[in-house]
């Protein structure tokens, strides 16, 4: 991880793994349980403050991190009495094993349009978001050409049914769907790659960005650059595989969301090679 996070908790953040404890500690008990749904920080953050609670015991309970569909941004954290473990067929989707669970938490949705208006993510959010429903009570939001498949929490899905009918000036239709075990979602990404001479933050950012070393630094120190879902001050923070940089986009930097993939290979001059993704 490179830093500590827990003084940059938020108190809502610190309720949140008291929270997820308690899931764990209960089914310790027997008793299966399921968070809310948690953006990427919130995942980020539980699986660092309470990394113990994802173990390989068998007498443990098994928690992990699910979403609708295999990564999924917006997950639930699951934990289920131990006795779960035996559940588990290598090559069964989770979706297979623990429909009764899953079923009972949130459900998928079809957002059907008209077809004649392009509907973006934010305008599927604004209109659900518009009906006085929560974030957390929302999963991950899927557009395709057809309108969208949304995760809902059971809480809130008969209301979604009932009430959404327009996005904007576009008529809708809401319905239940089962979606098949294998469905899958593909992210559409920009494959990024460069040569950088270290793995400090800012020679990452300034590759990414495409900017100079010291407008990167001007960036971390701005605040608009996130190492990990956190806000970064520290310019010679190092940079990880797995590590995820967000850039704010200003006049003359390219901004977005970044996946580090490799910082490991070194060129014949023995720089750092650099392999990216940014968000599309």
């Amino acid at each position: 991880m490179g830093f500590n996070i827990s003084s940059l908790l938020t108190d809502d953040e610190e309720r949140l793994i008291k929270r997820c404890r308690e899931l764990f500690l209960r089914a310790d008990e027997g008793v299966a349980g399921a968070s809310h749904f948690l953006n990427l920080r919130e995942r980020f953050i539980i699986e660092h403050q309470l990394s113990s609670i994802f173990s390989n015991d068998e007498s443990a309970p098994l928690c992990f991190f699910w979403g609708g569909y295999p990564n999924a941004e917006r997950t639930v954290l699951w934990c289920l009495p131990a006795y779960s473990r035996y559940s588990l067929i290598e090559g069964t989707p989770l979706r297979t094993v623990f429909k009764e669970e899953f079923d009972g938490e949130f459900v998928p949705l079809k957002i059907k349009t008209s077809g004649y208006v392009k509907l973006a993510h934010r305008d599927f959010l604004g209109s659900l978001i518009g009906l006085g429903i929560e974030r957390y009570a929302l999963g991950d939001i899927l557009p395709d050409d057809t309108g969208a498949v949304i995760f809902a929490s059971l809480s809130v899905s008969e209301l979604i049914k009932n009430e959404l009918t327009y996005i904007g000036r576009d008529k809708v239709k809401v319905t239940d769907v089962t979606l098949p075990d294998d469905f899958n979602f593909e992210r559409t990404f920009e494959n990024v790659h460069g040569t950088i001479a270290s793995p400090r933050l800012d020679a990452v950012v300034s590759e990414l960005a495409r900017t100079s070393r010291e407008s990167a630094k001007g960036l971390i120190h701005q605040g608009l650059v996130e190492h990990n879902h956190f806000t970064a001050s520290e310019s010679d923070r190092e940079v990880t595989n797995g590590d995820i940089i967000s850039i704010r986009k200003v006049s003359g930097t390219k901004g977005g969301k970044f996946i580090i993939d490799s910082l490991d290979e070194k060129s014949s001059k023995g720089r750092i090679r650099l392999a990216a993704r940014r968000f599309v």
